[in-house]
């Protein structure tokens, strides 16, 4: 189970951790490029779990993750890094893909995809699943009370399994890891995110 850590130092050692840390996201990223041109179509890459902040080292894979046939499912820090990547256009680098692309943000990643505040979000839900599906062609999980889960046709589902317990951390984790399992069985991206969120509310 994922678990939060926190460390108390001083101003020395937090330099020197954040060092590492630097480096660490950059082999990161640069192992994710690499692995993103060996990619298959059976083969779905999760992007951003587990991974804290890509932060600018992001953009070595924008090439690979927009021309790959493979499904990706975006959670996390993927999603921040998309959203620091917007285009003036509004929409962030490297969307919409031409291969199945599967988006599980929660209110406050969405806001920053969409550039609005998680109040106008959370008013919403319904509209804003199905304007993050539509505008990057992606199939979409906004997850919260009554998950909205909308396809790039603009179609939607409301998922009623689940619960409060689904707020623990590493749950979104869980449910992303279920989404690529499903897909790389080769269900199609739209089934696959609605099973996995119904299956993760159930478990």
């Amino acid at each position: 189970m994922a678990q939060n850590k926190t460390l108390a130092t001083e101003a020395s050692v937090e330099s020197y951790l954040s060092a590492i840390e630097d480096e660490a996201r950059r082999k990161d990223c640069e192992d994710l490029a690499k692995l993103m041109t060996k990619a298959t179509k059976q083969q779905p890459i999760m992007w951003g779990t587990s991974i804290v902040g890509f932060g600018s080292y992001h953009y070595k894979s924008e090439r690979s993750r927009q021309e790959g046939d493979w499904p990706l499912v975006v959670d996390a820090d993927g999603l921040n890094c998309l959203a620091q990547g917007r285009s003036r256009s509004g929409i962030p680098e490297g969307l919409p893909r031409r291969a199945p692309t599967v988006l599980t943000p929660h209110p406050g990643e969405a806001a920053r995809l969409l550039g609005v505040s998680a109040t106008e979000i959370q008013a919403n839900r319904i509209e804003s699943a199905r304007k993050l599906g539509m505008q990057f062609r992606a199939h979409v999980a906004l997850k919260g009370a009554g998950t909205v889960i909308a396809h790039p046709d603009g179609c939607y589902a409301i998922n009623t399994s689940g619960g409060p317990w689904l707020a623990q951390a590493g749950s979104g984790d869980r449910l992303t890891g279920m989404v690529a399992a499903l897909l790389g069985q080769g269900m199609a991206a739209g089934n696959a995110l609605e099973a996995a969120v119904w299956l993760h509310g159930r478990a």
